[in-house]
């Protein structure tokens, strides 16, 4: 596939399972084997199904969550984007009891492809300022 194929396919994950809440697509997005490196501690299945309940609990915590890919870098088989996520917490968020608070929030994630599908990725998200944001943990000052 190519690196431009590649980025539609990371567009059509962050608009569709994120910003649609699309999860049917997720079977079409992802590899049977894939694998989620991320920072947090969430202990997911492999393959589409990780990638539905990981999106199902960002979407139940922030219902208007809205996810814009601000950059894209592709070469060969990956790439690698940063993009900002914002929306209202009205949720359980992990431990976090619902807030009200409103939360904008960045990360980054190297994607690699094989097969016009992802097959592995590795997730790093500002979990830290988000939790200030959402009064789980008090901010510096």
């Amino acid at each position: 596939m190519s690196t431009e194929e590649n980025q539609a396919i990371l567009r059509q994950c962050y608009d569709e399972l994120f910003n649609k809440g699309n999860l049917a697509i997720a079977d079409k997005l992802y590899a049977p084997g894939y694998v989620l490196n991320h920072t947090d501690p969430v202990n997911l299945p492999h393959g589409p199904e990780g990638v539905r309940q990981y999106v199902s609990a960002t979407r139940s915590a922030f219902p208007d969550i809205r996810v814009t890919v601000d950059d894209i870098v592709a070469e060969g088989d990956k790439t690698v984007a940063r993009f900002t996520m914002q929306g209202t917490q009205t949720g359980q968020f992990y431990s976090a009891p619902p807030s009200g608070k409103r939360a904008v929030w960045s990360g980054i994630i190297l994607s690699r492809y094989g097969g016009g599908k992802i097959l592995e990725e590795t997730l790093n998200v500002d979990s830290l300022g988000l939790l200030m944001q959402l009064g789980v943990i008090p901010s510096p000052g």
